[in-house]
């Protein structure tokens, strides 16, 4: 009926949901369901399942760490390294003016095993060689090896050694004409070497200001650390090679005399190289090189010029302002004249 129908038939004909043809039918409805509930059930016996094999999953790669651990941690390296500080420092040291470097690792050996291996208690023992570096007085390196007992319980003994192998030496020829970074090379330009030298002064003068004024970062939240408890400082520009037009890399070295050190017993010599102090050295990015004012920007170790960021050595300022400092000033009471009496 339309729904200009009479009242007694509007009831019948207002509804507020109709058929469309975008519903669902019940039989889609119906296999939906159906899906539904085959994977709940499916599902339900496959969770014990997985926890358990996670938890074995787990377990396996603890047990396996801990296994693994005393083979890493070396428990012999102690013992050898004592072995080789008394070889190299008694009384008729086995290398004349011998010093320890580094230790270099170590290797584990197979031990043989022996007939009465389980009455004697030795058939968890395992052997490891420790391998270190030594230098004697003309400065010729070596490698030192010392064989290392070990038992179950990570106890050590050293059963034989050091040992003494030569390393080899790089031929001088081979590095003579190699230089600072990849690339061609050459001397410093005199206002590249002028910015550097006014770099160099501000950086071992102390005060952060004047290091940071040097370098013209513009950034008032940034400081740069200088170094400080120097008496003098000598500066030598080394090579340097163009990164671009305006960009160049600079090598620097710095003779440092620090105050702390004790006086000299008699008059200090011209310097010269072999008279200076054994220098510290930088690679310097220098920007602005093709103008009349190039200034350093960044510094770091040797052979890390090219990756050198402009300011890249600000560290945080404390921008907090100062708080005012209250004056407080002081006035005699005036003197009070009473009538005469």
């Amino acid at each position: 009926m339309p729904r200009t129908a009479g009242a007694a038939g509007s009831w019948l004909t207002d509804t507020q949901e109709q058929p469309r043809a975008d519903a669902l039918s019940g039989s889609r409805i119906r296999r939906r369901a159906r899906f539904y509930r085959v994977y709940l059930l499916s599902a339900a016996p496959l969770c014990p399942l997985l926890l358990l094999a996670l938890a074995a999953a787990v377990s396996g790669s603890s047990s396996t760490g801990t296994a693994a651990t005393p083979e890493r941690g070396w428990p012999g390296r102690a013992a050898a390294t004592q072995t080789v500080l008394d070889w190299l420092s008694g009384p008729n040291p086995g290398l004349p003016e011998g010093r320890l470097l580094q230790w270099s690792g170590a290797r584990s050996i197979e031990t043989p095993a022996t007939e009465n291996a389980e009455t004697t208690g030795n058939a968890a023992l395992s052997v490891e060689i420790d391998a270190f570096v030594v230098v004697d007085g003309a400065g010729n390196r070596f490698t030192a090896e010392v064989q290392v007992a070990v038992d179950g319980q990570n106890r050590s003994r050293v059963l034989s050694g050091p040992s003494l192998t030569p390393l080899p030496v790089l031929d001088p020829d081979a590095f003579r004409g190699a230089g600072p970074w990849p690339g061609h090379a050459g001397p410093a330009t005199e206002t590249v070497s002028a910015a550097v030298r006014a770099w160099a002064a501000a950086y071992t003068s102390g005060d952060p200001a004047a290091l940071r004024l040097t370098v013209g970062d513009l950034d008032r939240g940034h400081t740069y650390l200088p170094l400080t408890g120097l008496a003098t400082a000598t500066t030598i520009v080394g090579p340097s090679a163009a990164l671009d037009p305006v960009t160049t890399v600079v090598r620097v070295d710095l003779n440092l005399d620090w105050a702390t050190a004790a006086p000299p017993t008699q008059e200090p010599v011209a310097d010269s190289p072999d008279t200076l102090r054994p220098p510290v050295t930088f690679d310097v990015l220098v920007t602005g090189a093709d103008t009349a004012a190039p200034r350093v920007v960044a510094w770091g170790g040797p052979g890390t010029g090219p990756t050198l960021v402009p300011y890249g050595n600000a560290v945080p300022a404390d921008t907090t302002p100062a708080q005012p400092t209250e004056v407080v000033t002081w006035e005699p009471p005036a003197a009070s004249h009473g009538p005469a009496g």
